[in-house]
């Protein structure tokens, strides 16, 4: 056969010798088939005869595309390709449409469609005659499956259908059983939690570091408030001994007089002094009111700027919070990506090794497949092989690799909604809190409370 470089078959079909019957010789050998023709409308067939001293004796070229099946008398043509008289080849020609290796049930579905219901339609029957729905359980092969089967037992070496490398991995993972399926890609990836990241060390040792601060600042403000209310009562115990001082000294004055001048002579001395112990009184009230409204002043001056202070630092704290816990998600979004990646690369380099091995599986069954005879043939057949695999692992790797594609862009868009949820949070918390500390910056009630402190401990 001449046709393109893979159709051209040269030297390779050629009968035995028949001896001493030159008039009608009869070649009883095997058929000469031609599997595949990539394209038959350049293709053509020549067909010679040779004597026993290798002299052609007649020939005949014909055009694929004009073969007629049956049996046929061939008349052959001399060298120059001119018509001889006497010799012709009597020979059954066979054409069929060249099916790949794994769609001969599809093409005989196809071929006769009613034969095919008819069987189905049968096998449907009987499974519901026994109980069972054709949903509820897997394809059952058929005959020519069962055969093909026996045929593998009896001769593995004889087949040498190609694999792809997901039908490799169908066949590995069909043993888990039928309600079970191997979870892959994203699903294997654990979904980030705002608990999880708060039980992470970073936070909780932030966390213990912030209460610390804070710990230590109110410890601080604490120290404040009672330095300021030793001074208060030190000035307040002044004053009161003070007054105390100045009014015994009167009634000693008063005494004396007393003794001296007599009890009667003395009453305008002691209204005269009674004056002066009011004025004193009222002196020393008057007094009191001032240091007690100075110190209400500073003690409200003061615990308002510890509440700011407190307040400032528990924002300051809030914002350290939610940055940390943007930052430690953003970290566990990357270990996600990067996980994913690692179970890409191992799919794909696990698809490679299948690919690899279902090529050198093929290739070895078709080295030792018995039927081909010739080297030439053979090498055909790898050819052949090679370009049908090498189709459908590009294929295979072109889905993998969109399929890749689709899950990370999946999980970055679900790791940017869980940013996108974690800084609304965090924005409704700072809001929050800057409401409760503008509520706590009023500083009337504190000044009322203080007041109240300020003259219970001066007993006045």
């Amino acid at each position: 056969m001449y046709g393109l470089p893979t159709d051209t078959i040269r030297k390779e079909f050629r009968t035995r010798m028949v001896m001493n019957n030159g008039l009608n010789p009869v070649y009883n050998e095997e058929s000469f088939v031609f599997r595949k023709v990539i394209l038959p409308d350049l293709a053509v067939l020549r067909i010679a005869v040779y004597d026993d001293n290798n002299k052609l004796i007649g020939q005949r070229i014909l055009p694929l595309d004009g073969l007629q099946a049956g049996y046929r008398h061939i008349s052959l043509r001399n060298e120059g390709n001119k018509p001889l008289s006497l010799p012709t080849v009597f020979c059954n020609i066979v054409l069929k449409t060249y099916v790949p290796d794994g769609f001969g049930d599809i093409v005989d579905a196809l071929s006769d469609p009613k034969k095919f219901l008819s069987v189905m339609e049968k096998r449907a029957d009987q499974m519901r005659a026994m109980g069972i729905e054709t949903s509820d359980i897997a394809d059952v092969p058929n005959d020519m499956s069962k055969n093909d089967k026996k045929g593998k037992a009896n001769n593995p070496k004889a087949n040498v259908t190609p694999q792809t490398s997901s039908e490799l991995r169908q066949n590995a993972t069909s043993g888990v059983g039928p309600g079970i399926e191997a979870k892959k890609g994203i699903d294997l990836i654990p979904q980030v939690r705002l608990e999880d990241l708060k039980q992470t060390k970073a936070y909780i040792k932030h966390m213990k570091k912030q209460q610390k601060e804070l710990n230590a600042l109110k410890k601080r403000h604490g120290k404040e408030h009672s330095i300021m209310q030793k001074l208060h009562c030190t000035q307040v115990d002044k004053i009161v001994a003070q007054y105390n001082k100045e009014k015994l000294a009167y009634e000693k004055i008063l005494e004396k007089a007393i003794k001296k001048k007599g009890g009667n002579n003395c009453l305008e001395m002691k209204k005269e002094f009674e004056n002066k112990i009011q004025t004193l009184t009222s002196d020393h009230t008057s007094k009191v009111k001032e240091i007690v409204g100075q110190h209400t002043k500073e003690w409200s001056e003061m615990i308002h700027t510890h509440s700011a202070e407190e307040q400032e630092m528990r924002d300051l704290h809030l914002s350290q919070q939610c940055e940390l816990l943007k930052k430690l998600l953003i970290g566990a979004h990357d270990q996600q990506t990067q996980q994913l990646k690692l179970s890409h690369d191992r799919e794909s380099k696990e698809m490679r090794a299948n690919q690899a091995k279902i090529s050198m599986e093929n290739g070895k069954a078709i080295s030792q497949d018995k039927s081909i005879k010739n080297k030439a043939e053979r090498e055909r057949r790898v050819r052949e092989l090679n370009s049908s695999n090498t189709k459908k692992f590009l294929e295979e790797r072109k889905r993998l690799a969109m399929k890749q594609t689709k899950e990370m862009d999946q999980l970055k868009k679900v790791q940017l909604e869980h940013l996108e949820i974690l800084e609304k949070q965090n924005e409704q918390l700072l809001k929050s809190c800057h409401a409760v500390s503008q509520i706590q910056g009023n500083p009337f009630s504190i000044v009322g409370a203080t007041l109240e402190e300020a003259q219970a401990a001066t007993g006045r």
